[in-house]
């Protein structure tokens, strides 16, 4: 009568067994495939590597000469506090919004966007 426990467990032990011989063959290949795409690879890229000019690579990097400049109050007395101010420079040229690159003429800007949600109550953006 405990004839089927038995039974039922070689055959769960035998189909592991089976699995990991399955799965260990289907690693072993893949590692093979693998390697023969790298040493392919390497064989492509080699070339290429050596003749990369490695101290340039700062200029491939980061094209744009990027500057953080600030506010000019006095020329730019509408962008206060308004959310559409970029205020950086680009290759010595000052971008001050995507609306107005140079900025506006006026001391009142028609796209003037808070930066807070709504304007400041301690400050009028108007100088």
């Amino acid at each position: 009568m405990n004839f089927w426990p038995d039974h039922l467990w070689q055959i769960i032990e035998t189909i592991t067994q089976d699995a990991e011989q399955v799965l260990w063959e289907v690693a072993q290949g893949i590692e093979a495939i693998a390697t023969e795409v790298d040493d392919l690879m390497m064989g492509v890229l080699e070339p290429i590597f050596s003749i990369w000019d490695w101290e340039e690579d700062d200029r491939v990097l980061h094209p744009f000469d990027l500057k953080e400049v600030d506010a000019n109050f006095h020329r730019y007395s509408a962008c206060i506090g308004c959310q559409h101010y970029h205020g950086q420079a680009y290759g010595g040229h000052f971008l001050v919004c995507a609306m107005h690159p140079y900025g506006v003429e006026d001391n009142h800007c028609p796209d003037w966007e808070s930066l807070w949600g709504s304007a400041p109550p301690a400050r009028d953006r108007r100088v």
